[in-house]
């Protein structure tokens, strides 16, 4: 949803995530270093899928996919810089050109990121916590 009088009044955007059950859509949001908005998501109840994952928006307001790999349900995403780093619970994701291009990340996946001065913290199923230093 966006809105163009400070939240008074919203309008529904339709995003080019996959869409195709009631369990599948937007689950994440973020920003990179570059003030670029992404959007994360997919079908929980396919969450190894392959499927579209993530989204930018244009400086123009158009939302375009991202060439993640498709690589199932996506909740959270950080950016140290020009390092972002996309996760879902069975996989994630990295990129080194601010969210714009991504590689397989052989690290667990998570449900939610954390950031600040390079560090990352991953936490997970199971009390599982990771700290990655980029």
């Amino acid at each position: 949803m966006s809105s163009n009088d400070y939240g008074k009044n919203w309008q529904r955007q339709n995003l080019p995530l996959y869409d195709k059950s009631e369990t599948a859509g937007g689950y994440g949001i973020a920003t990179n270093n570059l003030d670029e908005v992404f959007v994360l998501g997919g079908d929980y109840l396919q969450r190894d899928g392959h499927y579209n994952n993530a989204v930018i928006q244009s400086k123009q307001g158009k939302w375009s996919n991202l060439k993640t790999g498709n690589r199932g349900l996506r909740t959270a995403m950080v950016c140290e810089k020009s390092t972002c780093i996309i996760t879902g619970k069975l996989s994630s994701d990295i990129s080194f050109d601010n969210g714009h291009t991504w590689s397989p990340f052989h690290a667990q996946g998570f449900y939610t990121l954390a950031s600040e001065k390079n560090t990352v913290i991953a936490a997970g199923a199971d009390g599982k916590i990771s700290v990655i230093t980029l």
